[in-house]
């Protein structure tokens, strides 16, 4: 659920989503100019509820002050979305949400990220014991900053997002954070620069594929860890595990039947010249077949809303320890024998 800010009617309802509606994570976005004292206020009243609040961390500001500048100076190519959101910006998006959640005592989810500055602060947070979780949108994973025209069409291109694509280097670093667990899952949906929401061209239907051909035919993931990122992990954030993302009795997950030697090298859109691997052969839900043949099965459209329980009693209070220990860097020092 997306909040738009900490007003007192946001805050009422937040205590009625979590308790009655099923809803345990919100989405706080900083690219849409969130203020630092509105995501401190919205974090600590969603843990105090066991809720989780996901923090779209970009500096809204510092995008818009380059943006208007490379205006002014006639630059409005495609190029302007790579250069209004210079690595450094996001990096200093992530970190800052993190430290405002670590001062709010609640855990956070933090992303989209995709740079090496973004997946290093991933890192050091996890590793002080701030209860941290990352994603990175499959597209960021295999698309390249050569995608961006100086004089393409910037209003109709779907590779101008927010983040912008990096070049190899900041992949790489992307990879590794997802081999080490410090990025935990992969996404499919992606914001298009300068509007609202998130899109989904190109992204849902080939995320899997993304992570199969690059990831585990590439050596970098294992099969089981190509589960994890793209079911089970997000399964396990959102409290809805073992119900889904685990095949086990008592479950109620989707099996897909999937074939790991497909290859498929796309001639347009948005993964234009780059091969995706594996297909899914078969979906069945509930028992039924609802994909086979590469479509949807006839008279099988239906589903149902899967309410999302509220984190265990006390493991806000657990979180918020932890998090405000991990903010005491240096504090805690080996001061060798008979120190007090």
């Amino acid at each position: 659920m997306a909040l738009p800010d900490a007003s007192a009617s946001v805050l009422r309802h937040m205590d009625e989503l979590v308790a009655d509606r099923g809803v345990n994570a919100f989405r706080l976005s900083m690219a849409d100019g969130l203020s630092d004292r509105d995501i401190l206020q919205l974090t600590r009243h969603a843990a105090d509820y066991g809720a989780l609040c996901m923090i779209e961390a970009q500096n809204a500001q510092a995008v818009a002050y380059l943006r208007a500048e490379l205006d002014h100076a006639g630059i409005t190519g495609n190029e302007a979305c790579l250069l209004s959101a210079p690595p450094q910006v996001e990096g200093e998006a992530v970190g800052r949400a993190i430290m405002l959640a670590g001062l709010a005592g609640g855990p956070v989810h933090v992303g989209p990220v995709s740079t090496i500055g973004a997946t290093d602060i991933l890192a050091h947070a996890r590793l002080r014991g701030q209860r941290v979780e990352g994603h990175v949108l499959a597209p960021h994973l295999v698309v390249d900053e050569a995608v961006y025209d100086p004089e393409g069409d910037a209003a109709s291109d779907p590779c101008v997002t927010l983040p912008p694509f990096r070049d190899g280097t900041h992949r790489r670093a992307l990879w590794g954070g997802l081999a080490s667990g410090n990025i935990g899952m992969v996404a499919s949906g992606f914001r298009p620069s300068g509007a609202a929401g998130n899109g989904v061209t190109d992204g849902l239907a080939q995320r899997m594929r993304v992570v199969w051909q690059h990831g585990v035919r590439a050596g970098i993931l294992t099969a089981e860890e190509f589960v994890a990122v793209t079911s089970q992990a997000a399964a396990r954030a959102f409290n809805i595990y073992p119900r889904k993302g685990a095949i086990m009795p008592g479950a109620d997950a989707d099996i897909v039947l999937w074939d790991p030697d497909a290859l498929e090298t796309c001639a347009s859109g948005l993964y234009a010249g780059i091969t995706l691997g594996g297909r899914a052969v078969r979906v069945i839900r509930g028992g039924v077949t609802v994909w086979q043949d590469d479509m949807p099965c006839e008279g099988v459209g239906y589903g149902a809303y899967v309410p999302c329980p509220a984190f265990r009693p006390g493991l806000s209070e657990r979180m918020r320890r932890a998090a405000h220990l991990s903010m005491r860097d240096g504090e805690i020092q080996d001061r060798g024998p008979g120190a007090c």
